[in-house]
């Protein structure tokens, strides 16, 4: 009877195991000239899911960020700003290519009292997604205008 409970477990437990395997269609990567950086990414593709973003999040855990998609019938140039933010970021815009076209490193949240006082931030060149990480994220890995992305799948 025992035995049967600790093979039951286990199978349990490698069944959880491999189903983390599973979940790659969230995993964003990076290719930095030799090294890839796998990351999990949230996507946001609602207009709702856009305007909340990372909003009133305490944290952003390394290896984790939000990806923003945008279509041809939405701006070309998205525009980002830090109200309601918590955490610093890196925001990273990507263009339809996807190649990097700009990076804002470090970007402190906004605790104006007016919306007007907020910085916004965006890129000269038209990007079609825009990925949020952790503050320090692009220059600790050496992530940098040009290197290419690698989308989760099943996202255009």
């Amino acid at each position: 009877m025992i035995r049967r409970f600790f093979i039951i477990i286990g199978f349990l437990i490698l069944v959880i195991y491999l189903a983390g395997f599973r979940t790659d269609g969230r995993f964003l990567k990076i290719v930095t000239g030799q090294v890839t950086h796998k990351l999990m990414v949230e996507v946001a593709r609602a207009i709702e899911e856009k305007q909340l973003g990372l909003m009133g999040r305490e944290e952003l855990p390394d290896g984790t960020g939000m990806l923003f998609v945008y279509d041809e019938e939405e701006k070309p140039n998205p525009i980002i700003w830090m109200k309601g933010m918590l955490i610093p970021l890196d925001i990273v815009f990507i263009g339809k290519d996807l190649k990097i076209n700009y990076i804002e490193e470090n970007v402190q949240p906004c605790f104006a009292k007016y919306d007007r006082q907020c910085n916004l931030y965006g890129s000269a060149v038209p990007s079609a997604y825009v990925l949020e990480l952790p503050a320090g994220f692009t220059a600790r890995f050496g992530v940098n205008p040009a290197d290419k992305i690698i989308l989760p799948s099943g996202i255009q």
